[in-house]
């Protein structure tokens, strides 16, 4: 990220405190400062101060949801998932479904976008249904 913005109407040697400029950014933190305090010179192209941020993985976030499996429109109980985590705040936990978690079935969809990021609270339904594409050979 690249912002600017320009200060004005400073008296030659003002001292900038750079605390005072700093941005909150989420998920970062201030690293560094390139003047600490920037002195206001005549030259204009020296008046620069400069705040160095970086990733902050103390930011975090709670996120819960659950994914339900389904097949034939019927849920399967049994097979229902509930998660909990914690993660950074900038970060999202994606999920694609197993295509081949049932014998005798075939993924057909899930409740959203594949890969799915998933929001805190999300409950995701994955669905399949029988597969009627099997075929069979007679011998005599």
């Amino acid at each position: 990220m690249a912002e600017s913005k320009i200060g004005s109407n400073k008296i030659y040697k003002d001292e900038i405190n750079p605390t005072n400029e700093e941005k909150v950014i989420i998920g970062y933190k201030v690293a560094k400062y390139s003047s600490n305090p920037l002195v206001i010179t005549t030259d204009e192209s020296k008046n620069v101060l400069t705040i160095y941020y970086e990733k902050d993985e103390t930011q975090t976030k709670d996120i819960h949801y659950t994914i339900q499996y389904y097949k034939d429109n019927v849920l399967v109980t049994a097979d229902t998932e509930t998660y909990s985590s914690t993660i950074y705040v900038l970060d999202n936990i994606t999920f694609t479904p197993n295509v081949n978690k049932y014998e005798g079935y075939e993924y057909d969809s899930v409740n959203s976008i594949i890969p799915n990021t998933i929001g805190d609270g999300q409950i995701i339904k994955v669905l399949y249904t029988t597969r009627k594409d099997l075929s069979y050979k007679v011998n005599y």
